[in-house]
């Protein structure tokens, strides 16, 4: 009886882990699923051609070539928000990193400067599932 109790805890954990595993794959499916619905519903209601657009953890970024506009569409956390930039209006950007406490980095902020937006536009680039990712990646992609 002992050695099956003794065998029966590790299996049981395992098939724990599984499950978890799985279900943190589910919730990340849905939540790009959901990403991938607002950015097509957000096209399609604007009327817009995407000349390109990238996906970065939980943000769209497009470009619309003929309108010359960004639009940058985050859905990080509870906060959905989405950007429509027109790139004529930028007149600066500067890249801006916030670091930890123990010295890894936090997120990448990316400030446009705009002639009609008083504060500054702040898109966050985030390591992904807060994991500390090599540095130069979330460089990379910021830039």
């Amino acid at each position: 009886m002992n050695i099956f109790l003794v065998l029966l805890l590790p299996v049981g954990y395992f098939v724990f882990l599984l499950v978890q595993l799985f279900l943190q794959r589910r919730r990340m499916r849905e939540r790009k699923q959901e990403l991938a619905r607002s950015y097509n519903s957000f096209v399609i209601r604007e009327r817009m051609i995407i000349d390109h657009s990238e996906v970065i953890g939980d943000m769209v970024i497009a470009l619309n070539r003929s309108w010359k506009e960004l639009i940058v569409i985050d859905h990080h956390g509870k906060q959905k928000k989405m950007y429509r930039i027109r790139l004529t209006t930028v007149t600066d950007c500067t890249i801006k990193e916030n670091r930890r406490a123990k010295g890894g980095l936090e997120n990448i902020v990316l400030l446009l400067f705009s002639t009609t937006d008083k504060p500054p536009l702040e898109i966050f680039f985030r390591p992904a599932d807060n994991s500390l990712i090599g540095e130069q990646a979330v460089l990379k992609i910021a830039r």
